[in-house]
């Protein structure tokens, strides 16, 4: 018997995501890199994540 299993995956997380203030009309951006390669991507698109939970905390949204 032979199994074959399919999985979903999804996109990989963004290296930038782009941040706005509607109250105060500011934007940022959380953006990660490295230009020599050494590092792992989910660790850079961690980063990534937690700069913008940081910002939402501060009532800013994802720009879409």
């Amino acid at each position: 018997m032979k199994i074959f299993l399919a999985g979903c995956s999804s996109a990989p997380a963004p290296l930038s995501i782009k941040m706005y203030n509607p109250e105060t009309n500011q934007t940022l951006a959380c953006n990660a890199s490295d230009p020599l390669g050494r590092s792992d991507p989910s660790v850079l698109a961690d980063a990534v994540e937690g700069c913008a939970r940081q910002l939402e905390s501060r009532g800013f949204v994802r720009e879409k």
